[in-house]
């Protein structure tokens, strides 16, 4: 029986090649994972625009960066993306943590309009809302529903994948079941700028790397 193309090893980096893009990625990741490479493991190039594969081919791969191309001609940014601290997957429950990402990378810093930039998840606020759910009974409820908010790492479903949440649904980014749009807005615990502008964007190129040790 032949191998399905879905299942076999993309070839070619291309969103994820320039060397520049790699350091910039590397300042930013946990200081754990600064000595690593990228390895591409899903290509929308190769193995096509579905959830389902994007999810099969990242099932094992922890530690991954999501390169999405934006089709904009005045949006600037060479990529838009996320870091995921645990391995994507179709699930009821949100999953990750705090180390998770949202970047934007330009490959022109000094005269981008929108430069490259990165928003960590900042726990400061969650660990305030604790002490008011500890000290306020009243306000327990809204206190949790906030918390829940702030710890939407990653979530994966078989319509969607995002990271960070708002109380409207909207998402720090967002990308649709077929990865051909995406949406993005400013996002509680990250917030983010939205990553491009216009906030809604159609898809080019996706590519998922797994970080890896340098000398495996």
């Amino acid at each position: 029986r032949e191998d399905s193309p879905f299942d076999k090893e993309p070839t070619t980096a291309k969103l994820g090649e320039p060397s520049w893009l790699r350091v910039k990625i590397a300042e930013w990741l946990p200081l754990s994972l600064r000595m690593t490479k990228m390895d591409l493991i899903y290509s929308t190039d190769f193995h096509g625009r579905t959830l389902e594969t994007l999810y099969r081919r990242c099932q094992k791969a922890k530690h991954t960066i999501m390169l999405v191309e934006p089709l904009s001609a005045s949006h600037g940014a060479h990529a838009v993306g996320m870091y995921a601290s645990q391995a994507w997957k179709a699930s009821t429950k949100i999953y990750g943590d705090g180390e998770c990402f949202l970047f934007r990378l330009a490959s022109d810093d000094d005269n981008a309009q929108s430069p490259s930039q990165c928003w960590k998840w900042k726990p400061k606020e969650r660990c305030n809302l604790l002490e008011e759910e500890g000290q306020e009974a009243d306000n327990s409820v809204n206190s949790s529903n906030r918390i829940a908010l702030l710890d939407q790492f990653q979530v994966g479903t078989r319509e969607y994948i995002s990271m960070g949440g708002n109380q409207d649904g909207s998402a720090g980014l967002r990308l649709n079941e077929d990865l051909t749009r995406a949406e993005t807005s400013t996002a509680a615990g990250f917030e983010n700028e939205p990553l491009v502008a216009s906030g809604l964007f159609e898809v080019g190129l996706l590519e998922v790397y797994q970080l890896v040790p340098l000398y495996s």
